[in-house]
């Protein structure tokens, strides 16, 4: 396990690669796509391990709603963005430029080159 005084991060196998599973105050503050270090030796507690054991049950096909305590940290404009990622239903596509006239923020937002993954949390 990783330690550092803010909180607490994991990095565990996962079907979509290693995920780097980090908390904060007993909320989860970020899941971290292909992450890179060792994977984590001991068994997870907390937040983060009843994180990893709903990621497990969704990659298993289990589960389609999480039901974590959530802390992202960020701007004002990340949170409104997060914030809207949590609106989308399981299965369901939508782009960047879908996302920013949700935030009434259609001007730019989507010309990103970078894909993003979301996985939805409601807390």
């Amino acid at each position: 396990m990783i330690r550092r005084p803010e909180g607490a991060s994991v990095i565990v196998p996962s079907p979509v690669g290693p995920l780097a599973i980090d908390a904060h105050a007993g909320a989860l503050t970020r899941i971290v796509f292909h992450a890179t270090g060792p994977y984590s030796e001991h068994t997870p507690e907390g937040v983060v391990a009843e994180a990893r054991r709903q990621l497990d049950e969704y990659f298993e096909g289990r589960r389609r709603v999480f039901a974590l305590p959530l802390a992202p940290a960020g701007t004002s404009f990340q949170r409104t963005v997060w914030d809207a990622l949590l609106h989308i239903g399981y299965g369901e596509t939508v782009t960047y430029g879908q996302i920013a006239r949700r935030i009434d923020r259609p001007a730019g937002f989507g010309r990103s080159a970078r894909p993003t993954a979301a996985i939805r949390f409601l807390s």
